[in-house]
Formats: C-alpha cells, sequence, structure tokens
C-alpha cells in the first residue's frame, strides 16, 4: 500500500453510506486515503492546510445544493487536486470546466441512472397516452367525466417513438417502449449495433425529416454545440398535431418559450361545433410535456 495517503475531499452521508466499499476499493488499489470532510455547516470553509492535502474529490448528490459552494470552495483551493469525480451525468455548467482548464481528471456518472430516469419518462408517456391529466383535474374538482367514446385515447401498441439521443437513458427509453408495442426510431451520429432496441436508426441529419412521422419525441441527447437548441420552433412546428414531447434533456436542447407557443396557440382553436360528439372532449394541446 502506497505510503503517502491520498487525501479525499468528501462528505459525512457518502462515507456513512459507502465508506467500507470505499475502503475496500482503496486497498484493492494500492491506495490510503485520508478523509477531508466537508462541513455541514454551508458557510463554514475548510482550513488552506488541509486543502493543500487534497488530491482526490468526490462531489456527491447530497452535497447538492445546500453544500456545493463550501464542497467547491475547498476543491478551488486545492492545489494538489487531480481528480473530481461527480454525480451529475451532465458536465455543461461552467463550473466543472474550471477544473478541466486546470487539467483536473473529471469523471461523472453518466448512465447510472439510466433506469430510473427512462422509467420516468415512460411514466410520463403513459400519464399522457392514457389521459391522466383529465382524470386527475376531475378528481381534484370532486366530478366524474367519463369520456365519450369518441374521445377515448388510442392505444400506444402501432404509434411511434422517435428518441433524439441513444445514450444509456435513450436506449433504456426505447427498450421499455418497444415492450409497449411502439415503434421506436433512434438519432444517433454514431452506427447501428446488434443489440440496440430500436426498429430504425438514422443520424442527426435525418432528424427533421423523421419528426413528422413521430407520435412521440423523447429528446434524452447530452447538451453540446451540436445539439443545443436542436429542438426549435421549426423542429416543433414538424410534429404532428397531437404529437407529445418527453424532455429528460438538458433545458437548452430545447426552445422551450416556441414549444410553450405552440401549446398556447393549439388551446386557442377555434372552438368545434356543439353538435360535434368531440365537443365534448377535453382540449388537447399540439404538444404534451413532461420534463425531469
Amino acid at each position: 500500500m502506497s505510503a503517502k495517503p491520498r487525501g479525499l475531499l468528501v462528505s459525512t452521508r457518502f462515507l456513512g453510506r459507502h465508506g467500507a466499499a470505499l475502503e475496500a476499493a482503496a486497498r484493492s488499489g494500492g491506495l490510503a486515503l485520508e478523509r477531508i470532510i466537508v462541513p455541514d455547516d454551508p458557510e463554514a470553509r475548510i482550513e488552506a492546510s488541509d486543502c493543500a492535502r487534497i488530491e482526490l474529490a468526490y462531489f456527491s448528490g447530497d452535497l447538492f445544493p445546500e453544500r456545493s459552494r463550501a464542497f467547491f470552495a475547498a476543491a478551488f483551493a486545492a492545489p494538489n487536486l487531480r481528480w473530481l469525480q461527480v454525480f451529475n451525468a451532465g458536465v455543461d455548467h461552467p463550473v466543472f470546466q474550471r477544473f478541466v482548464a486546470k487539467s483536473v481528471r473529471l469523471t461523472t456518472a453518466a448512465g447510472s441512472s439510466a433506469e430510473p430516469i427512462a422509467q420516468t419518462a415512460i411514466a410520463g408517456m403513459l400519464m399522457l397516452a392514457r389521459g391522466f391529466p383529465h382524470w386527475l383535474d376531475a378528481q381534484r374538482r370532486g366530478v366524474w367525466e367519463p369520456l365519450p367514446e369518441t374521445c377515448v385515447p388510442a392505444d400506444l401498441r402501432g404509434q411511434t417513438l422517435l428518441v433524439f439521443g441513444l445514450g444509456e437513458i435513450g436506449r433504456e427509453i426505447a427498450r421499455l417502449a418497444r415492450a409497449f408495442g411502439l415503434h421506436v426510431i433512434g438519432v444517433r451520429r454514431s452506427p447501428a449495433a446488434t443489440d440496440d432496441p430500436v426498429d430504425e436508426l438514422h443520424p442527426p441529419a435525418r432528424m427533421r425529416e423523421l419528426l413528422p412521422r413521430a407520435d412521440w419525441l423523447a429528446i434524452a441527447c447530452a447538451l453540446t454545440d451540436e445539439t443545443r437548441g436542436a429542438i426549435d420552433a421549426d423542429a416543433l412546428a414538424r410534429l404532428p398535431r397531437g404529437a407529445r414531447v418527453l424532455n429528460v434533456a438538458r433545458g437548452g436542447v430545447i426552445d422551450e418559450p416556441a414549444l410553450s407557443s405552440l401549446c398556447a396557440k393549439a388551446v386557442s382553436r377555434a372552438p368545434t361545433s356543439t353538435s360535434s360528439p368531440r365537443s365534448r372532449c377535453p382540449r388537447r394541446r399540439r404538444s404534451g410535456r413532461f420534463r425531469t
């Protein structure tokens, strides 16, 4: 084992949950760790002499947001910091780029939350597909408002889901969607793999021509210079009427003002004739949103 302990900036809560596993992993790698604890008081700061011993740091989820400042104050004051692990999947925030500029190795937890995030997206799909907003609104008002037969939602089986971004999250969304009988179209830069859970795979350059086919658009890509604003007003206008948008990516990927404007215009459409059975249907937006 190394004679010199490596200073690790970490939270007490993380150590309480995973301290034994951390020590076992360190021993297997021939490392000795010195634990330097992030203060419980958000306004407290670690002494400069302690910061100087920090070589490793873990920004765990329990530090966000109350103790983020205390953690990063110590990390930025650590002249010997070599490796920063974060609980985030994305590191587009400028604070992380400051570490990259200092040649600190930055690693993320990308993919570790793929299953729960994908399940949340599918839960949103099911809620919208089965008209849960209508039922929940009626429940809040304490009324019974059954839908006429002409307004019963269509089954998911046979509908088309377009997944923009087939990383770990996008792949899991696609896999679950296929279990419900949807036709899944994936969009990503890398070529097809044998285990891709999609029925079709296309490059990003073809996404706009694919949008008119989508009953559902799931946005699960990383926020990069290429994807920032990719789902703009033109892209949204290409979706068919009644399409729904499930955004589990960064907000910057989608033009949210354009989406809100499109929804508002659809809600304020001319009323249906009272002689039509559809006049009793709850008004539907052109695009529904479900975002984590």
